[in-house]
């Protein structure tokens, strides 16, 4: 059996010269017998001429170049000369070169080579043979070389060879076939809408359109090229989509690719920034029930300052205008009504884009607006006297703070002193404790916020940092009562365990050393605890059972064991029962016993023990001539009592008139406080004193350095004097 196969390709049984192209072809012949012997031979065989264009097929961009042959092939070294008329259409393409190609002179002798173009109707023609009598010895060759630009897209832009002449040297006419080329001339995408820089707000979903056109009307295909940041696509339409923007400059590669392979890239420069953003109000969105006092506060998560439309800001009830003020301190933006809004009303804050900016001019991105309702005015519940600074916790569990703020112990977000009551951004509180410069706060959920001064760790937030703002305690629950010493803390649980903190160098967190603390700790040797107080740097816990632990600083026996000497464990102060409430002041302590009569022990130098002499004690002793007692408050050299009638009673240190008695004069027993009546609560702080009558009219006395009694000024009262800011 015998097949013949033509330079590797498919098997055939006939091969015709129809079938072979011009120029040479080898032809393979195999023989194969029935026991699968093979037997093979390549001849080479001859086709007639053939002049051709070369590339057959290019693709070109409008603009691109090429370079195209002119060439003859499958000769028997018989060519003279070529002459050859082509046609193309000028609006698509033009010759921009012509040369003469190898095929005449490769052996070194001479040639002749000329062209002439018409491109006015698109027409080239090249004339090209051998100067002397021999043909050009070889099977064929490039006669000409032209290059050729597009100049507008075509599906198929041909050149075609029109008209040629093949001669021999005596003259005669080859016969040969000819081929034409096509060129597929494509218009590049263009990119129309890139523009040199888009700026962009982190964390806020980036969107971008890019526009592409193509004159071919392909399919146009979108990339991003280089370095994309993490998160960024674009889509098979073209849109580019950041979900979650990173602060940064970026330069993202935009490309376009048509349906041949055709890309044109544009450099988007993406800028995107950090603007300020809104990270809680006071009152907060929805809020009920506020007072018509109140300042409306919005914290943002950096600082800020006035932004252009800074005068946009708006306070409205029911659409209406309301006449505001507003002012700027670091993050915090305050609005406060020019007069005292209308009770159960709404209104909603709105704060226009760009109305605030932070400090490097970035405007807010988007407006911001909130609503609350009012109701009648929140009344004062209780008043809290620290040791330099004061708080006032209100009906609707939120607190006012002013005074000292040297360690940001008022919470306020800053250092400053306040002569008046501030609010303060913090609600449900239970309870407030104030220290020397640093402050506590129990929330009804029984979890504890701390602020101020914190070089002892006496905030509990495991450092040393200070802190100007409210900050949640970590791993302390179930509170329900917090007591500070000046510089340590002490918290009760729910199931009777003290936790303690903070400064322990005289003992006072009761632990069995002197080590420091920064993190609440279990103090193990007590259990069942009813109570919990702090002096400067002692402690007293009361059991359930109505008796008294001590521990700490004893310099002035005011652990009241009888002795001295410091105690660095809880001690029980022996043959002391039916306690019912503990007070610690500076150096001194107290205790209300359940008939309403009162014991005191520890340093008595101003008479702060009420006892008519300035000898110390160091076991608890019997005031005289004090009953019907229901609450006691102590300071660092006085001591008060509010008895069931409502009127109270002050005995002890008087330099500042800490006493109310409208001198400077010590006391040693309990003296009446005049003009003071149906008084519900009171509280000391280390030399200022706090009264809040039933009708919820708070007073004031004593020193008022840094503006701790909350009258607007530093000037000391020797009197009790009403805190105006709470009912004018």
């Amino acid at each position: 059996m015998g097949f013949a196969e033509i330079d590797g390709n498919n098997w055939v049984s006939i091969v015709t010269p129809g079938e072979l192209s011009g120029g040479p072809n080898n032809l393979r012949v195999v023989l194969e017998d029935i026991y699968g012997n093979k037997a093979e031979s390549v001849l080479p065989i001859f086709i007639g001429p053939l002049l051709s264009l070369t590339p057959e097929d290019t693709y070109m961009s409008i603009g691109d170049t090429r370079e195209l042959w002119l060439t003859v092939s499958g000769l028997e070294n018989n060519l003279y000369s070529v002459n050859a008329t082509m046609s193309y259409n000028p609006n698509e393409l033009e010759i921009i070169e012509v040369l003469e190609g190898s095929f005449f002179n490769h052996d070194g002798n001479p040639s002749t080579f000329s062209y002439s173009i018409d491109s006015s109707i698109g027409s080239i023609t090249i004339n090209a043979s051998r100067t002397g009598d021999a043909a050009a010895p070889d099977w064929g060759g490039q006669i000409g070389i032209f290059t050729v630009r597009s100049k507008n897209s075509s599906a198929e832009s041909k050149i075609i060879i029109n008209t040629s002449e093949l001669r021999t040297p005596a003259g005669e006419l080859l016969s040969h076939d000819v081929q034409s080329m096509s060129a597929y001339i494509n218009a590049a995408p263009v990119i129309t809408n890139i523009p040199a820089n888009v700026t962009t707000k982190a964390g806020l979903e980036f969107s971008y359109d890019v526009t592409a056109v193509d004159a071919d009307d392909e399919s146009l295909d979108y990339y991003l090229m280089g370095e994309v940041p993490d998160g960024m696509l674009i889509t098979n339409t073209g849109t580019i989509i950041w979900h979650y923007p990173v602060v940064g400059e970026y330069e993202v590669m935009v490309s376009v690719q048509d349906s041949i392979n055709k890309i044109v890239s544009a450099i988007l420069t993406l800028s995107v920034t950090q603007p300020p953003s809104v990270i809680s109000t006071d009152p907060a969105d929805g809020a009920i029930a506020i007072n018509v006092n109140s300042s409306v506060r919005v914290v943002f998560d950096m600082d800020i300052k006035a932004g252009t439309n800074y005068n946009s800001i708006t306070l409205k009830n029911d659409g209406n205008p309301v006449t505001i003020q507003k002012r700027m301190n670091e993050n915090i933006l305050t609005i406060e009504a020019t007069s005292e809004l209308n009770m159960n009303k709404e209104y909603t804050v709105y704060i226009p884009d760009g109305a605030v900016t932070n400090l490097a001019e970035e405007p807010l991105p988007q407006p911001y607006s909130f609503s609350f309702i009012t109701e009648g005015s929140v009344e004062l519940e209780q008043v809290v006297g620290g040791g330099t600074h004061s708080f006032a916790l209100m009906s609707d569990k939120s607190i006012m703070a002013w005074g000292n703020n040297s360690y940001g112990q008022l919470g306020i977000g800053n250092t400053t002193h306040q002569f008046l009551p501030v609010d303060v951004v913090v609600s449900d509180v239970k309870q407030v404790a104030a220290a020397n410069y640093h402050s506590l706060i129990l929330l009804n959920d029984g979890t504890v916020l701390a602020a101020g001064r914190n070089d002892f760790g006496q905030l509990g937030l495991g450092d040393f940092n200070h802190r100007n703002t409210f900050t949640p305690v970590p791993n302390l629950n179930n509170v329900v009562q917090i007591a500070v010493g000046a510089d340590h803390s002490i918290a009760l649980t729910e199931d009777g365990k003290v936790y303690v903190w903070g400064y322990n160098g005289y003992g006072a967190l009761g632990l069995g050393d002197k080590t420091n603390r920064n993190v609440p700790t279990l103090n193990a040797d007590l259990s069942g605890i009813a109570q919990i107080v702090a002096g400067q740097q002692h402690s007293h816990a009361l059991t359930n059972a109505g008796t008294v632990y001590s521990w700490g600083s004893n310099f002035h026996g005011q652990l009241g064991i009888g002795s001295t000497r410091d105690q660095l464990k809880p001690t029980l102060i022996s043959n002391f029962t039916n306690v019912k409430r503990l007070m610690a002041g500076g150096f001194h302590s107290m205790a209300l016993m359940n008939d309403g009569t009162v014991m005191s022990w520890g340093r008595n130098t101003n008479g702060q023990l009420g006892l008519g002499n300035t000898t110390r004690r160091t076991s608890p002793t019997a005031i005289p001539n004090l009953a019907s007692v229901v609450q006691l408050e102590a300071g660092v050299t006085h001591s008060m009592a509010l008895l069931s009638n409502g009127t109270v009673m002050s005995w002890g240190g008087n330099d500042d008139g800490q006493l109310g008695l409208g001198d400077t004069a010590q006391r040693n027993v309990p003296t009446l406080v005049p003009n003071l009546s149906n008084i519900k609560q009171i509280s000391n702080g280390d030399w200022h004193a706090l009264a809040l009558t039933e009708l919820n009219t708070p007073f004031s006395w004593g020193c008022n350095y840094q503006g701790r009694l909350g009258l607007g000024d530093t000037t000391n009262r020797l009197s009790p004097e009403i805190i105006t800011a709470f009912t004018e």
